[in-house]
């Protein structure tokens, strides 16, 4: 009997140990991270909308477009609402879908009709025009163009619009010539609560495509 007390305490002694161990093993397997050793956070994607503020609000011209301050093009207007907003009809940026501020504006204290004239430095063959307006509750919706053929001074008219609905853009395709100016007249724009308002962003001359 003493010798089986002596071999019952020692396998409770042994079991014990066992468990100990096991205890140990698995803290060890199990270390905690202290907030020094804790991996960076990643940040979260950035919105599909959270462009940089120029990108989302204005785009460039094409870069054979003829009329640019930056190529010696020039500008007259009958009116403007802030004193040199007739040159960013030139300067090769188009207004943003919701930031208009890059465009040439009317006055409002003069009534219809507008008038915008874009002059090229020298003659150059034009077929193609691309009218980009600024806000569409203003925009034009009846008006003409012209152009200046090389060695005249009188306008020649190539298009006549009435009851336009697009609020971004008109393009119009005119028969290749060389022209050092071009002209458009505006009669009406789309808000009757302004009625006196009109604004264009930028105004393209192109050349045939070769």
């Amino acid at each position: 009997m003493h010798n089986g007390r002596i071999v019952g305490n020692f396998c409770k002694a042994a079991l014990a140990a066992i468990l100990l161990t096991a205890q140990i093993a698995v803290f060890a397997a199990d270390p905690v991270v202290s907030p020094q050793t804790e991996p960076p956070k990643q940040a979260a994607p950035a919105a599909k909308d959270a462009a940089p503020i120029s990108a989302a609000k204005e785009s460039a011209v094409a870069k054979d477009d003829l009329a640019l301050k930056s190529r010696g093009a020039t500008v007259k207007v009958d009116s403007e609402q802030e004193p040199g907003c007739a040159e960013k009809v030139i300067d090769g940026i188009i207004a943003g879908e919701k930031d208009f501020s890059n465009c040439w504006a009317a006055s409002l204290e003069k009534g219809h009709a507008h008038w915008i004239e874009v002059y090229l430095p020298k003659p150059e063959v034009v077929d193609r025009v691309l009218i980009h307006f600024a806000d569409p509750a203003v925009h034009p919706v009846w008006f003409e163009g012209f152009v200046m053929p090389e060695g005249s001074d009188k306008w020649e008219e190539v298009f006549g619009i009435v009851g336009y609905k697009d609020p971004h853009s008109f393009e119009g395709v005119i028969q290749p010539q060389p022209i050092t100016g071009f002209r458009m007249l505006i009669y009406e724009s789309a808000s009757d609560a302004v009625p006196n308002a009109t604004q264009v962003s930028e105004i393209e001359l192109f050349p045939p495509k070769k």
